[in-house]
């Protein structure tokens, strides 16, 4: 080894070695102490005891003719020490090549491999325009979520609008084929999902797009709450091309490009949905009624009794807990000193608004419920409409939903509203770090949402509620004709029987 240090160490261990095994007069101790060393120092020991065989025990004599260490037992011949080394204690021997064994040193690194040929990187796997780099971009679009099992994707057998959004994308030029039904390659992220039948205005998507730069345009910011400069988007042409590849009750209104670490559901801070009614499901009191029996919603409580599968509903001291001064709470979510339970949800604004959103003569005028929060549970929004519709029309007293809005108890006064007249109306993205809105869009893209909401979404909604009261009608014509026809046979039986 050419250290002193170590090579007086292993003097002593194989002196003490030596000295030991005369005594015990054993055959099983050596097997022992070729177990405990390390292989390094037993062979290094060995070799001392052949360079100096003077007081070395007779005992010894067998196994050192075989070897050391590791290979004491073995019955193959030790190979001279030109051609095994061991560069550091405990590593093992090294094979030299012919060169090195003469030159009287070697190394442990394989001889070099010969270069092969660049792989793609995974960014670009597929893709042989590598003018078109992936770029993190936000999408928003609209649907109608009429025919679609919602929004989120989960395989291929089922309509959703995610997958018919891949696809098209995929056409598109966007996403690779390798990606085309593998979301998280793309680093696909939505800031909020919809049930069956429900419909978007707004939903937003992050993800990875293959744009190049003369696909990209740069327009002033038309919502600019906190927002400032430009927005860089998708021209208008390579959006309509786009829209042309997607079924026709799904628009994308505009790709936007963000920050490369912008996550939609992470950034979303708020979500605003609306619910269209009938003016005559508002209730004896209409508008204004209604109003005042949905703002009860707004603050911080624990919605477990107008919601599905809350898992960890709230106990007594959880309710007793969240009722906290005004100055210690925290309007944009629940505070830190409140409970963590999931049925505790934050409601910005839950009203009707004063005007119809669609209003044609010889239709029902629709009424717009605007609820704005930070997260819901699932069916929450669905079951808060049914709660406030049935106290609207005296099926539940007021006084039994106010207990069931502020007691941990499980109160059944909720039933769930039809899905197809709720929408995802927008999302916000309020970076609580800079104080401004991560995400803005351009004038030509508000008009197009507005556009297909009262027009397109509005006419849909209305039509669904058409075709439910005419086959509701139809239902209850066909029940009362089986009653009477019913009473006039149990009738005639009778009196015929007298």
């Amino acid at each position: 080894h050419g250290d002193s240090a170590c090579r007086e160490q292993l003097c002593c261990v194989g002196d003490s070695a030596a000295a030991a095994l005369p005594f015990m007069q054993s055959w099983i101790l050596l097997p022992l102490l070729l177990l405990v060393l390390p292989s390094a120092q037993m062979r290094s020991a060995l070799s001392l005891f052949r360079a100096a065989p003077v007081g070395r025990p007779a005992l010894l004599a067998p196994w050192l003719s075989l070897g050391g260490g590791a290979h004491a037992l073995s019955s193959a011949p030790r190979r001279s020490d030109d051609v095994y080394r061991t560069p550091n204690p405990g590593r093992g021997r090294v094979r030299l090549s012919d060169a090195e064994a003469a030159r009287g040193r070697g190394s442990r690194a394989p001889p070099p491999k010969p270069k092969q040929p660049a792989v793609p990187t995974r960014e670009y796997r597929g893709v042989t325009d590598r003018s078109k780099p992936k770029r993190k971009m936000c999408l928003h679009l609209g649907f109608l979520g009429s025919r679609y099992r919602g929004f989120l994707y989960q395989n291929e057998d089922l309509p959703t609008v995610e997958l018919e959004l891949l696809r098209a994308l995929n056409k598109w030029g966007g996403i690779s084929d390798d990606n085309a039904n593998l979301p998280s390659k793309v680093n696909w992220s939505r800031a909020s999902r919809t049930d069956k039948g429900v419909h978007a205005i707004g939903a937003t998507v992050s993800l990875k797009l293959l744009v190049a730069d003369e696909e990209l345009d740069d327009l002033p910011a038309a919502d600019a709450n906190g927002y400032h400069g430009n927005v860089t988007v998708i021209t208008e042409a390579r959006l309509a091309e786009l829209n042309a590849l997607l079924p026709a009750d799904i628009r994308v209104f505009c790709i936007q490009r963000t920050r490369g670490g912008f996550n939609a559901y992470e950034a979303c801070s708020a979500r605003r949905y609306r619910y269209l009614l009938p003016e005559s499901a508002l209730g004896p009191g209409g508008a204004l009624a209604l109003s005042e029996i949905l703002r009860k919603f707004t603050g911080t409580k624990a919605f477990h009794n107008f919601a599905a599968g809350v898992r960890n509903p709230p106990t007594e001291v959880d309710m007793l807990n969240a009722v906290l001064p005004e100055e210690l709470g925290w309007p944009l979510a629940v505070h830190p000193l409140r409970p963590k339970s999931e049925a505790f949800r934050t409601v910005l604004k839950c009203e009707v608004m004063p005007l119809p959103v669609r209003a044609v003569e010889g239709e029902e005028a629709l009424y717009a419920v605007q609820i704005h929060g930070c997260s819901f549970v699932l069916h929450q929004i669905r079951h808060m409409i049914g709660a406030a519709l049935a106290v609207a029309h005296g099926l539940v007293p007021l006084s039994v939903f106010e207990i069931a809005l502020s007691s941990p108890f499980k109160v059944d006064v909720s039933p769930l509203a039809p899905g197809e007249g709720l929408s995802l109306l927008s999302n916000e993205f309020y970076n609580e770090k800079t104080k401004l809105n991560e995400v803005a869009l351009p004038q030509e893209a508000l008009d197009a949402m507005e556009q297909f909401a009262c027009g397109a979404l509005a006419e849909h909604i209305g039509s669904l509620y058409r075709e439910g009261t005419e086959k509701a009608s139809t239902m209850l014509h066909t029940q009362v004709g089986t009653a009477d026809s019913r009473a006039d046979g149990a009738g005639g039986e009778l009196t015929g029987g007298a």
